[in-house]
């Protein structure tokens, strides 16, 4: 008689067996069981003994159990007394099993969908990056996910976890999906010999029990788990700061410039200055990695200095100790890490930044490994791996220093302009010394000028502003020599000593 079938197939760790069911019945013994290492094998048999229509076996090819072209169809011609009817849990454990496999491959469909996105379109690689500020405790992998399904998400825990917060979640809400990893014990047999311990024998078991064999646990798999975003929750807003920091107190650009360049010099043992000999404004900075200084242009705005202290600071922070990797993935990865800390300063990265970041993720990702459209997904994973786990390693390592400095020294700033206001002779100073150096950076504005002097005074010293002066100073013939001279005596009694200058070493890690 003509049935009606469906092919199902059970998985293990080392063979596949074939089962062609109807409805609720099912073959009395498999059609076949097989090592995975006999795909072909398989195919062969599956032709001669069986001629599958198209879609029966595509859903095998689909799968990826075999190669080759369909064959042709025709139905498979069975009696009645060939099947049995299916356990009532095996059924379920089959559906389980097939739905689990369907949300895998739409889960590995948004990842990789989204990733090929990031090269038409540069914004999202940048907001996937800001993203993974907020998870950058999770992998690359799993923050793609996580970002494909709500890149809205701030801070996700199982609903169990929720559940020990004191908390639920919100009736009606769907979960998001995140891969867990998977472990299984294996006893070691001796002479390279392991087996897993849900598969050893029951003596086997025993010895293992009582030490006389020793065991270890090893990553088989990973798995889709769900998660909730806090929002998705009752948890108490008041209570946020509890699990994620909620950002940095109020703080303009330019004294989160200089609250970042105290964070470089007191935990990465970087100098921050200002090159006077980056005249133009297309050179904006540079790392040197030998001297330990962050160079910026003094003739860059306050949104672009923070922008590119950032990127120099990712060259100190990855590239500090190396120069082995290669140039589009040094300036990838200081794009990313000043993009990631940036989101964490709650600004948006500029065009330039990001139309730089896209260029050098490109190019880097064409270093790593083919288009997308031809690689496998274990290829895929790995190319992910190494573009992404440098930056979200090295974030993750950094960030709650980061978080700390800088909110200390943004406390500080505020705390000086309350209780150490400029006296009437330093703003004097600030505004004669802007009004000469403006006639040689005509494109800064007296204000940013003034702010700048300002914070250079009371930070640093006056340091900047001597070494500016200093230029005028070095040949008597300048038509501003007397004028030069005058004010750097009123520096002198307003801050200690100058350092002595000397001339800037030669950079490496330039950002143009």
């Amino acid at each position: 008689m003509h049935m009606p079938k469906k092919l199902i197939w059970e998985r293990t760790t080392s063979k596949l067996q074939l089962y062609i069911t109807q409805d609720r019945y099912e073959l009395k013994t498999p059609l076949m069981t097989i090592p995975f290492t006999s795909k072909s094998k398989m195919m062969v048999y599956l032709q001669q003994r069986y001629h599958l229509d198209m879609q029966e076996y595509r859903q095998i090819y689909d799968a990826g159990f075999l190669t080759g072209t369909p064959v042709k169809k025709e139905d498979i011609k069975m009696t009645a007394s060939s099947f049995k009817p299916i356990k009532e849990e095996n059924l379920q454990k089959r559906n389980g099993s097939e739905l689990a496999q369907k949300n895998q491959e739409e889960a590995r469909e948004k990842i990789t969908t989204l990733a090929k996105n990031f090269e038409a379109d540069p914004s999202t690689l940048a907001d996937y990056l800001q993203f993974g500020s907020r998870f950058y405790k999770y992998s690359p992998k799993n923050t793609l996910l996580l970002y494909a399904q709500n890149p809205f998400a701030t801070y996700i825990q199982s609903f169990e976890n929720w559940k020990k917060e004191g908390c639920s979640v919100l009736k009606g809400e769907h979960g998001l999906k995140v891969w867990v990893p998977v472990s299984a014990t294996f006893i070691d047999l001796g002479n390279g010999n392991k087996v897993q311990l849900s598969k050893a024998t029951k003596e086997q078991k025993e010895a293992c029990k009582e030490g006389k064999l020793p065991s270890e646990k090893r990553l088989v798999s990973f798995r889709l788990g769900t998660t909730f975003d806090i929002s998705q929750t009752n948890f108490p807003k008041e209570r946020y700061p509890e699990l994620f920091n909620m950002g940095f107190n109020d703080g303009d650009q330019r004294m989160l410039c200089n609250a970042i360049s105290d964070f470089c010099q007191k935990q990465l043992g970087y100098k921050v200055s200002y090159d006077t000999d980056l005249r133009s404004i297309s050179l904006r900075g540079a790392c040197n990695r030998l001297t330990k200084e962050i160079t910026l242009n003094p003739k860059l705005n306050d949104s672009q200095r923070l922008s590119t202290l950032t990127h120099e600071m990712g060259h100190a922070i990855l590239h500090g100790e190396s120069n082995t990797k290669g140039t589009f993935q040094k300036e990838f990865e200081a794009d990313a890490i000043s993009i990631m800390f940036l989101g964490d300063l709650g600004i948006k990265p500029s065009q330039s930044r990001i139309q730089h970041l896209s260029q050098s993720y490109n190019r880097l990702k064409k270093e790593f490994s083919e288009s997308l459209d031809t690689v496998s997904e274990e290829s895929f994973d790995e190319s992910v791996q190494q573009i992404f786990a440098p930056v979200f390693d090295t974030y993750k390592k950094y960030v709650d220093h980061f978080y700390q400095d800088v909110n200390a020294s943004l406390e500080k700033q505020h705390e000086m302009e309350k209780t150490t206001p400029l006296s009437v002779e330093q703003k004097a100073l600030i505004k004669d010394c802007s009004s000469l150096l403006l006639q040689e950076y005509p494109s800064l504005s007296s204000d940013t000028m003034q702010d700048f002097l300002k914070d250079d005074l009371q930070l640093r010293g006056g340091e900047w502003m001597q070494e500016k002066l200093n230029e005028y100073l070095s040949d008597k013939k300048n038509p501003s020599f007397d004028q030069a001279s005058q004010l750097s005596q009123k520096l002198h009694s307003f801050s200690a000593r100058p350092k002595e200058i000397t001339k800037a070493p030669a950079f490496s890690g330039i950002e143009l």
